[in-house]
């Protein structure tokens, strides 16, 4: 059976609080409905009552008539007195009894007086305090959370915070709190040198390489920041492209814009080097198809690449350095015995 004077209350008190509410959470971000019932019984304070021994007349004005009448008294009494040490029997305006043998009476009635037969010597007081009953909403409590709900008087655990940070483990700023990445993070170079940076540019002619899931997979890429960079000999960067957490890619590699001054890309025919940049670790990457550069061109990279650590503290970089070889490495300042020579045409 629904309880229709419980339901109408609730929505009494929605009424009533809403607008307040409201309005106090444009002046605090933090402000609830339970700020507010704090301020209510904060400004109508408890009426308290001197008993003496004999018959005292008491007006209920506490609101906890759901709890029983014992507890309402007990939490009422002062010196820890009892209902059952401090009355004979009470009567309300009906003539029902309330004793500690026998009753009539099982709750207070908010509003209705009562008549207390006081047996204790040592009178206690009486004090009803005049609370908020809220209906209960489950919610988030805490306003530091994006979750928060104001309306909430118990906190059910639903609480959850953004934290933006560095999410790599790899970077010097690395927060182990944050759980969104806001790319900040930091990395430190590899040894004495600087590690490749990004491509960022378009000179308006480009060739396609294409990335295989063999070749990706070779690269076991940890750091969700990781990519491949392209450079031209002489260490012009002319493409890169991110291969973190991807089955196969493509990158561009952008080719010499003839209607500039300055050489910003690869020309024809050009070999094009590649560098793989996982987090604080450079490493040479070669490829297992040679590229020379042609613009609109295609190559696909359909087999594992070959990668050596970049010992920046040294000036020797390991590689092919016969030019008529298939893996020919023109950054390489020593050979490292991993020519693939071309097979000779019968």
């Amino acid at each position: 059976m629904i309880n229709i004077s419980s339901t109408i209350k609730k929505l009494l008190y929605i009424l009533l609080f809403a607008p307040l509410v409201l309005f106090g959470q444009e002046q605090d971000p933090c402000y609830s409905i339970n700020d507010y019932k704090v301020l209510l019984e904060q400004t109508n304070p408890s009426i308290s009552y001197q008993l003496n021994v004999g018959w005292n007349m008491v007006g209920y004005t506490g609101t906890a008539e759901n709890s029983g009448i014992v507890n309402q008294i007990n939490s009422a009494l002062s010196n820890d007195a009892t209902a059952e040490s401090t009355f004979q029997v009470i009567k309300n305006v009906s003539g029902q009894f309330w004793s500690s043998s026998f009753a009539q009476i099982s709750n207070f009635t908010q509003g209705e007086g009562y008549m207390m037969y006081v047996i204790s010597e040592t009178a206690p007081s009486l004090s009803f305090l005049n609370s908020v009953n809220l209906p209960e909403v489950l919610g988030c409590m805490d306003c530091t959370s994006e979750f928060y709900n104001p309306w909430a008087t118990e906190d059910d655990g639903t609480c959850m915070y953004t934290v933006f940070g560095c999410t790599d483990a790899l970077a010097n700023n690395y927060n182990a709190l944050a759980t969104e990445d806001d790319a900040s993070c930091v990395f430190d170079s590899t040894g004495d040198c600087d590690l490749p940076s990004s491509y960022q540019g378009n000179t308006g002619a480009n060739m396609t390489v294409m990335f295989t899931s063999e070749l990706i997979n070779s690269l076991n890429a940890t750091n969700q920041n990781a990519y491949i960079v392209a450079l031209t000999p002489a260490g012009i960067i002319i493409g890169s492209e991110e291969v973190y957490g991807i089955a196969q890619t493509s990158i561009s590699v952008w080719g010499d814009d003839t209607q500039t001054p300055e050489l910003d890309g690869a020309t024809a025919n050009e070999t094009v080097n590649f560098q793989f940049v996982n987090g604080t670790d450079l490493y040479n990457l070669v490829m297992p198809t040679t590229i020379s550069y042609a613009t609109n061109g295609l190559v696909v990279q359909a087999s594992a690449g070959t990668l050596s650590l970049v010992d920046c503290e040294s000036t020797t970089i390991l590689g092919c350095t016969d030019e008529t070889a298939d893996n020919y490495y023109a950054l390489a300042t020593e050979d490292d015995g991993s020519c693939v020579m071309p097979i000779p045409e019968i």
